[in-house]
């Protein structure tokens, strides 16, 4: 753990085990400003029915819904909102840590991700058909 002077900031560095972190609390923030790429980590949150509050640019290539899989908070006012519904919304974030993972089972899924593969294989095929064909 980083020795910085911020009250009620406490930087845990490098961690260990990187699920049992997740695991030991339940909303995960992920505020990213800029990059590119799938977010792994939003993803392994999101499978561990852990609230994840991110920027709109956090969860590209997430089709997540905001307040139902996932929180999206843009700037600091609103991450300062979704963090105080959170704390007074104890109920819908039980319902949204559900939904998560079985989006996550949904999309994810290896048996899901092969199916959307072979669909577009299958395609790219019938395609390339057509066109020597005539």
């Amino acid at each position: 753990m980083l020795d910085i002077d911020t009250k009620n900031i406490i930087v845990h560095g490098e961690v260990e085990d990187a699920q049992e972190f997740i695991l030991n609390h339940p909303i995960m923030i992920v505020p990213l400003l800029s990059g590119s790429g799938m977010r792994v980590k939003i993803l392994e949150g999101m499978a561990l029915q852990r609230i994840v509050i991110s920027s709109t640019l956090g969860i590209e290539g997430i089709h997540a819904k905001d307040r139902h899989e996932v929180m999206i908070a843009n700037t600091l006012e609103d991450y300062i909102k979704v963090i105080d519904y959170c704390y007074k919304n104890t109920n819908h974030l039980n319902m949204m840590a559900e939904n998560a993972r079985d989006f996550i089972e949904n999309e994810f899924d290896n048996h899901h991700i092969s199916n959307k593969m072979m669909n577009a294989f299958h395609k790219m095929l019938s395609l390339n058909q057509v066109q020597v064909s005539e």
